[in-house]
């Protein structure tokens, strides 16, 4: 119930400066996508991390070996139906595009798994798509919530329509197999490629990594 809440609360907390305090886990519909879009539908999850204190931060992870988010406000994740995002950037002027980028920027505290099992399959949509949703998440977070700041959005997989992808995502779901075996903690099977590790990151204590 706290975990909902706490989700839930970032629709609602409005800051002196007029912004939304924007919700950890923001999904564009993979269902919609792909029916939109059909054998051209890519879907990609990423990591959106901004450089403004966080209000609701909670102690550091001093060792900085675990994936531990503890509601970092700071630290947010979005799903992205690619197509969706090209038409909403084609209507941005150059000047806009320039604006929303965000150059990536070290971060202090560990954010995202390894890809390093799946990279060589996740590298040409990082090079073909990464700036393109780096602008259109941006511009996402200024029009929904007024944010006047903005985050740096570090792709972490990809799908799509091929039969390629298959083994993609036999890679992806090995590695979900092996955080469970280290959590003691059982993915939903219909959540395997969407929100799993939302799941995860919702637990109260996480000491998988």
């Amino acid at each position: 119930m706290l975990s909902v809440w706490l989700v839930t609360i970032g629709t609602i907390l409005q800051l002196a400066s007029g912004s939304i305090v924007p919700p950890l886990f923001d999904y564009d519909s993979l269902t919609q996508c792909r029916q939109d879009h059909s054998a051209a539908a890519i879907f990609c999850y990423v990591k959106v991390i901004t450089k403004i204190d966080d209000p609701f931060r909670s102690a550091p992870d001093v060792n900085g070996t675990r994936v531990v988010q503890q509601f970092r406000r700071n630290l947010l994740d979005h799903a992205i139906c690619v197509q969706d995002c090209e038409r909403e950037v084609a209507a941005l002027s150059e000047e806009d595009r320039d604006r929303l980028y965000c150059e990536e920027f070290p971060v202090e505290f560990r954010h995202i798994f390894s890809t390093s099992h799946w990279q060589k399959q996740l590298e040409p949509y990082q090079i073909k798509y990464s700036r393109l949703i780096n602008i259109c998440v941006n511009n996402r977070l200024e029009r929904r919530y007024n944010l006047a700041y903005h985050g740096y959005s570090k792709i972490e997989y990809c799908l799509e329509n091929k039969s390629e992808m298959e083994t993609y995502g036999r890679t992806y779901r090995l590695i979900i197999f092996q955080i469970e075996k280290r959590s003691n903690f059982r993915c939903p099977e219909a959540s395997l490629h969407r929100n799993c590790l939302g799941t995860f990151r919702n637990m109260s204590v996480r000491k998988f990594m």
